[in-house]
């Protein structure tokens, strides 16, 4: 019987009879029945929380490029405040995506979202506040940017 699940699923040729699913490929995670990724597998954990973190190293890697074409002063002030947003709406979808808060066996949303605000605090932290207004005041002045 063949099997028509997309891209990421292959069967033994001449391989009726015996298990009816299909080899899966490794780049995609062991699924459950319900198509729920199966974390009872250690290599499985690891690879997702390996994606997780690299989400969030990506993540905050673009709201620093994004930050950068700022003016020199408020280059960390932007970041910041990117970072805070996006730690937000990357909680906003763990909400909707009804991801567990505590006790995950996994990194989820919450924990990217978590990271992603950790590093905008601390970022804040080198916020020159008195750069940052002497700035403004000149484009105030001035008008020019």
């Amino acid at each position: 019987m063949a099997h028509d699940r997309g891209p990421f699923f292959r069967s033994e040729r001449g391989d009726d009879g015996g298990d009816d699913r299909p080899r899966r490929w490794s780049r995609r995670p062991p699924q459950d029945d319900d198509g729920r990724i199966d974390l009872s597998d250690p290599v499985a954990r690891d690879r997702h929380n390996r994606r997780a973190l690299l989400g969030a190293g990506l993540g905050i890697a673009i709201a620093f490029l994004i930050a950068s074409i700022m003016p020199q002063p408020l280059v960390m002030a932007a970041f910041r405040e990117i970072l805070f947003f996006g730690s937000m709406g990357v909680g906003l979808i763990s909400a909707f995506r009804r991801e567990p808060i505590l006790a995950a066996p996994v990194f989820t949303g919450w924990d990217r979202a978590a990271i992603m605000m950790l590093v905008a605090q601390i970022s804040g932290a080198f916020i020159d506040h008195e750069a940052v207004e002497a700035y403004l005041q000149q484009v105030q002045d001035t008008g020019r940017f």
